[in-house]
């Protein structure tokens, strides 16, 4: 049986916390946390980061990371900070590992010297686009059946139909169905692979694909508030993981 745990906002904001802090931190031992990554940190906000072989990245909208010139994506190998590649120019918002390549997305044009539309791939030694990447900024990545998935706040990637959301087989970008746009009001904030099928969570939505229709078989968390006479703005999905075989949401809403 499916079991799907609503985290509420003050849950979100303190996760945000650590990872937006210009001050990057990591925990050292099991209650205490310690800044061990460099005495200066990061120049600007830090949005996502992902354990790899190679290291931890750490991917945002910063152009030094300790006193490393890394523009918006760095590699922490245990020991110092690593520039990959020549970086790109806009920030990273999401990443993701697929095919042995750390592939990234935000709101960029540019990735290693190279033209990039939101989405670069990094093969260890180059930046590479990916066909003619995403109209608009890429806010979520993940990987589902060997396909790489990217959603945000694009109408085409892969014709019409691939409205805020398509995957990438290696050399197309193809649609999932219909697309999110009749789903979720705004860019998806999160994707996830959850019992087989892939879950896509944002602004009054939680979409599910299970590799041939869209459908919101879990609804939605509850919303924001009780008093009828406030205005109740719509619940957001802003991150989605899986733990242990429960999926976990954590986002602006109440209840469950």
């Amino acid at each position: 049986m499916f079991r799907v745990l609503f985290r509420t906002l003050l849950t979100f904001a303190m996760m945000a916390l650590f990872i937006s802090s210009p001050a990057l931190v990591r925990a050292d031992g099991d209650d205490l946390w310690a800044t061990g990554f460099s005495r200066v940190g990061a120049d600007d906000l830090v949005r996502a980061l992902l354990p790899t072989e190679g290291g931890l990245v750490a991917t945002g909208a910063f152009q030094f990371m300790g006193e490393t010139r890394a523009p918006k994506v760095a590699r922490w190998d245990g020991v110092q900070w690593h520039a990959v590649g020549n970086g790109l120019d806009g920030v990273v918002t999401c990443l993701v590992e697929w095919d042995g390549d750390l592939i990234v997305g935000g709101e960029f044009t540019v990735a290693g010297g190279e033209p990039a539309a939101s989405i670069a791939r990094w093969d260890g030694e180059e930046w590479q686009a990916l066909g003619a990447g995403a109209t608009g900024p890429v806010t979520a990545l993940a990987v589902y059946n060997g396909a790489l998935i990217a959603a945000g706040d694009f109408s085409a990637a892969a014709g019409p139909d691939a409205a805020r959301i398509a995957q990438w087989d290696g050399l197309n970008w193809l649609p999932l169905g219909d697309g999110l746009e009749d789903l979720i009001d705004d860019a998806p904030r999160a994707v996830a692979v959850f019992a087989g099928e892939l879950v896509a969570g944002g602004t009054d939505a939680l979409a599910v694909w299970d590799g041939a229709v869209w459908s919101e078989p879990y609804g939605l968390p509850g919303d924001r508030g009780t008093d009828p006479w406030l205005p109740q703005p719509p619940p957001v999905v802003e991150d989605l993981h899986v733990h242990q075989g429960a999926l976990y949401a954590a986002g602006d809403f109440y209840g469950g």
